[in-house]
């Protein structure tokens, strides 16, 4: 099949043209030890003409002072980055670890098959000039992008022709493009004992992570010789651990480079080179705190772990993606990867409208996740985009802030400046939220988190308090991990004040939810300014009421709403309170509760929404 690239894949291009960081950054230290830590040999280089890239040159990283020749990585660069300077860090890291790597380029005109064999003869030519550096017994394959889609191949078709990797063989593609000289046959006999690990990275909006699930699931080779990595997205101390496209070809700048990626190659490259066990802890753990680990900055906080799955399922939607698995450049497009099940019908969004200001009256939403993976989630503070809604006194500059727990995690004053603002439109988009004008004041954050709690606060980050919106989105596609609590509290009064809670339900068949407006018993918790007598009313969206109440024992089966409060752990209400509660089974949708005062009156309330197993 001889397809010449589009212009569209120009993007590309421009994506790996980018200069490399000169030095580590970020909060979280550098490895001072171990895999992701340089190796203790110095490294050379040599070069010497590209056979099938006029101009260009194939690149060898070797490690200094060791004789014999030593097994060697593979190297298929991302499209467009045929400069060996973007991929220089990773390949000298290989080397100080003590293997050797080699670079290969291609350029950006011909078709994908010329590409393939650009590629090959360059690996061939150096194999041929260098037989002292180069152990063809013992190789790996590695590649970023289109050159990820290319490593399983080109892999599998030396190893059939050329005989390279008879004793030893390892894979690591990186955010994969589409591979081609790849049949579902190849995959399912891919030579035994290879150990493979893919990765992907969490706001990548370039290349769809379907075409590494794709692969990964139908190699033929047991789970405990291949990991599927995903590095996710943080931010600490206002630095952003952006985890875009460009992960490989960026230089050694941060700790997602160097633990994420550098640390997981070199060690593979010692389990599959030399059977070494502390490497294959680490490249193949299958999940372990140590394999997952991303280090922690000096005051303690850790950044987010990589996931880990021997069973990945896709967690983002075909549109987010530059390059789908449904696109025509795809040859396996017709056996996609299954999708993620929709999984029986669970919450998915909370909003929360109410007036805010500092001390006790900030609004707050919270959310609790269950699961055995971490879940995406949108969450924004609207103010400014509320006022073409007519929503009067909103707030001129919300901030966001969340926690885990009582301690800060993570924050956001200006949406458009976010560090990985692309994943925040495409969650937007997705998840069907209205969008914030651009330039806005309005604050939005879109990270993962691990199964817990964790709450949002929204306060004036300039100017007077006010009408404030805040959103709670589940911004993935993976029913692993769900949410199964969303609260809201508020000072509420009459007009725009009100508070207004939103939350959405997706999947099949019915729900059964335990909805509360709690005021008087929050006392226990130190809150001040408590709404006296809640009423608590529940709608579809633009519909009728569908259920409310007063007093919690006086009106329902108060029996069941304790049964059910006992369920989901949430805090008991005393018998005779005011507080109002209802249980209701719901179906897909969207919903609103409003929490008001009988009698008109002010004060705080919390409005919770609990999923009963």
């Amino acid at each position: 099949m001889h397809l010449t690239l589009p212009l569209i894949l120009v993007a590309l291009v421009l994506a790996a043209a980018r200069p490399l960081a000169a030095a580590h950054t970020g909060p979280v230290p550098a490895p001072a030890d171990g895999f992701g830590a340089p190796g203790p040999y110095a490294v050379e280089t040599r070069s010497f003409p590209s056979p099938g890239f006029a101009g260009q040159e194939v690149t060898v990283f070797a490690p200094a002072g060791l004789a014999g020749p030593r097994p060697t990585w593979f190297f298929c660069h991302g499209f467009g980055g045929y400069q060996v300077v973007f991929y220089a860090p990773l390949l000298r890291h290989l080397a100080s670890h003590g293997w050797c790597a080699v670079f290969s380029p291609y350029p950006i005109t011909g078709s994908v098959e010329e590409h393939y064999d650009d590629l090959l003869s360059g690996f061939v030519a150096a194999v041929t000039r260098y037989p002292d550096l180069i152990d063809t017994r013992r190789v790996g394959f590695a590649g970023h992008s289109f050159g990820g889609g290319a490593a399983p191949g080109l892999l599998l078709q030396t190893y059939r022709e050329l005989g390279w990797g008879i004793d030893a063989r390892c894979l690591m593609p990186l955010a994969p493009w589409y591979s081609y000289r790849l049949t579902d046959a190849d995959l399912a006999a891919y030579p035994a004992g290879t150990q493979v690990v893919m990765q992907v990275y969490e706001d990548d909006i370039m290349n769809d992570h379907r075409m590494a699930i794709d692969v990964f699931r139908r190699l033929g080779l047991p789970a405990a010789d291949k990991d599927f990595i995903m590095l996710v997205s943080d931010e600490i101390a206002g630095y952003g651990y952006n985890t875009g496209h460009n992960v490989p070809g960026r230089g050694a700048e941060d700790a997602i480079f160097e633990r994420g990626l550098l640390r997981v190659i070199a060690a593979l490259s010692a389990s599959c080179f030399a059977g070494d066990p502390a490497g294959r802890a680490i490249a193949l753990g299958g999940g372990t705190p140590d394999q997952v680990d991303m280090g922690t900055d000096a005051s303690g906080r850790a950044l987010r772990p990589m996931v880990v799955s021997d069973d990945p399922v896709p967690r983002f939607p075909l549109g987010r993606f530059e390059f789908p698995f449904s696109g025509m450049l795809n040859p396996r497009a017709g056996s996609p990867p299954p999708e993620a099940p929709a999984g029986p019908a669970h919450l998915v969004n909370l909003s929360v409208r109410a007036y805010s200001e500092t001390g006790g009256r900030v609004l707050v939403a919270g959310a609790a996740l269950e699961g055995t993976r971490p879940k995406g989630l949108l969450v924004r503070a609207a103010g400014p985009a509320l006022v073409p809604y007519q929503v009067s006194g909103a707030m001129t500059d919300p901030r966001l802030e969340l926690y885990r727990g009582p301690r800060f995690d993570l924050g956001n004053d200006t949406w458009g400046a976010a560090f990985n603002l692309d994943a925040i439109i495409a969650a937007t988009r997705e998840t069907f939220a209205f969008s914030f004008p651009a330039g806005s004041a309005d604050a939005a954050l879109c990270v993962s988190f691990a199964p817990g709690t964790l709450t949002a606060h929204v306060v004036p980050a300039a100017g007077a308090p006010g009408v404030a919106l805040v959103e709670l989105y589940d911004a993935d596609l993976d029913s692993g991990a769900r949410l199964v609590n969303l609260s809201g509290r508020a000072y509420v009064s009459a007009g725009d004040s009100l508070l207004v809670a939103g939350f959405s339900i997706r999947g099949s068949g019915t729900v059964r939810l335990l909805i509360r407006a709690v005021g008087p018993s929050l006392a226990r918790f130190e809150v001040p300014d408590l709404l006296p007598d809640p009423r608590l009313v529940v709608q579809p969206l633009g519909g009728q009421t569908i259920a409310e109440n007063d007093d919690w024992g006086n009106q329902g089966d108060p029996v069941a709403i304790t049964t059910a409060a006992s369920a989901v752990s949430a805090f008991s209400l005393p018998t005779g309170s005011k507080d109002a509660c209802l249980l209701v089974d719901l179906p897909a949708g969207s919903y609103t509760a409003h929490a008001t005062d009988t009698a008109g009156r002010s004060g705080n309330v919390l409005v919770e929404v609990y999923a009963v197993p």
